[in-house]
């Protein structure tokens, strides 16, 4: 695997090709990840996309892996496809007691966009072991084509899926 600088950050990057024939721009170094309170989209070394934080407890480290470049000019998720007129964006934000924040990531395509918010809601319903069954005012779920949700108390978790046009 060679290692070669952001073309817009200059920070050292590495291309991983996935399960699906993509390819990942990630941080060079590797670094342990947790699966608990997940924030970030993590490649493994078999080129498995997980969302996982990379914060926690040394023993309780669930593996090793790289996570998906964070451009710090772009201010998103590095993706190498190219962008043509419109893009799709997906904004995840989540205010509960581990996090109050934002994470934007930038698709050429609906389709990837769609994917990746499903991806990651799955990933909270299952790291939060929240029951999808229960539903009360202050505690629910929900995904639709281009939004996600989930209510536990005063935490939220949310997804929005939306088209802006390159100008």
């Amino acid at each position: 695997m060679r290692t070669v600088r952001c073309r817009k950050c200059g920070a050292p990057v590495v291309k991983i090709s996935l399960g699906d024939g993509r390819k990942a721009v990630c941080d060079a170094e590797e670094c342990l990840y947790w699966l608990e309170h997940p924030s970030r989209t993590v490649v493994t070394p078999n080129g498995e996309e997980i969302f996982a934080s990379l914060n926690g407890r040394l023993r309780d480290a669930h593996g090793l892996g790289r996570p998906v470049h964070q451009c710090a000019k772009a201010g998103k998720e590095y993706d190498e496809d190219e962008m043509s007129g419109r893009v799709f964006v997906l904004l995840y934000t989540e205010n509960s007691d581990n996090r109050c924040g934002a994470d934007v990531f930038v698709f050429a395509d609906l389709w990837k966009a769609q994917e990746k918010m499903t991806k990651l809601y799955k990933a909270s319903i299952e790291n939060l072991a929240h029951d999808e069954a229960v539903t009360r005012d202050d505690y629910y779920c929900s995904a639709e084509e281009m939004s996600a949700g989930i209510v536990e108390g005063y935490s939220s978790f949310c997804w929005t899926i939306e088209e802006q046009e390159i100008r």
